[in-house]
């Protein structure tokens, strides 16, 4: 009976010892990658909470870029507020991390403006990519107001375009027990657009250039496309009507193409179009 009663009372002790350490783990932050952006899980999925998952929620999470119009421009520093709130919650906490749409990688650099309630998180996604995340320390998790919680980071964007943007966010509204049932784990997500002002900006951007050589009746195109993105190339000649187009391909950087007028070309002014992505440019160069 002895022997019963100790193996019950240690079993005990490791039972009150492994829901302690839970508790104290998961206040400090989130587990890295529970956002559910593409290539990663959520807290559910990670084994941390037996929880529902709620996607996109109305009323309950809420991303705020500094930026008015949803747009960004390159090594811009921006500052970024997430806010959750949910009756009768008394502590919450977070993960948040940003990604590019084109190729699903990390971008752009996270910068902790209050240490006291936030800090960042690393972790690798297939096929070892790096990820970069902001959640929440044990201090951060305690409410702002009555049933609401907000944390606030800065971002830098990255030194050049790289198309949209999407931020993963997470929020957790906890019914503060420490165990792993019985919490709400709710996914959002923010979409940004680099900022172009004109389309002279995205021509200089990617450095297209032209050139026209005489001897060989070739008119070369050059081009520098910052990260990875998806590529069209038009000409037109000075009618208005095609005579080259080269198929959507997904390139980086330094670009030349060839085209080859011959003794069939028309002189006069034509029209390069570069398609980036979603967007346009074009320049134009005198054939004679």
């Amino acid at each position: 009976m002895r022997f019963r009663k100790t193996t019950t009372l240690l079993g005990s002790m490791v039972c009150i010892f492994v829901l302690a350490s839970y508790s104290v783990i998961k206040t400090s932050g989130a587990h890295p990658g529970s956002t559910g952006a593409p290539k990663d899980q959520t807290c559910a999925q990670h084994g941390c909470h037996s929880a529902q998952v709620i996607q996109n929620p109305v009323g309950i999470n809420t991303l705020t870029f500094s930026s008015p119009d949803s747009t960004y421009v390159a090594g811009q520093i921006y500052t970024i507020t997430i806010q959750v709130q949910k009756p009768l919650v008394d502590k919450f906490g977070f993960e948040v991390q940003a990604i590019k749409d084109a190729d699903s990688t990390d971008i752009g650099s996270w910068i902790i403006t209050d240490v006291a309630r936030t800090h960042m998180l690393n972790h690798v996604v297939p096929p070892g990519l790096n990820r970069n995340s902001v959640t929440h320390n044990a201090a951060g998790t305690v409410t702002t107001a009555p049933n609401t919680n907000q944390w606030t980071m800065n971002w830098q964007a990255p030194p050049s375009n790289e198309g949209n943007i999407t931020f993963y966010y997470a929020t957790n509204c906890t019914n503060n027990n420490g165990l792993s049932t019985g919490d709400m784990i709710y996914l959002s997500s923010f979409t940004i657009k680099p900022k172009i002002t004109s389309v002279k900006e995205l021509s200089d951007v990617h450095e297209l250039k032209l050139y026209y050589d005489v001897e060989t009746k070739e008119l070369n195109i050059n081009y520098d496309v910052k990260g990875n993105k998806n590529i069209g190339l038009k000409v037109f000649d000075c009618v208005g009507k095609m005579i080259y187009e080269m198929p959507v391909v997904n390139l980086s950087g330094k670009q030349k193409q060839t085209v080859a007028l011959g003794n069939e070309h028309k002189a006069g002014t034509y029209l390069v179009q570069l398609g980036i992505n979603d967007q346009q440019t074009s320049r134009k160069v005198v054939v004679y």
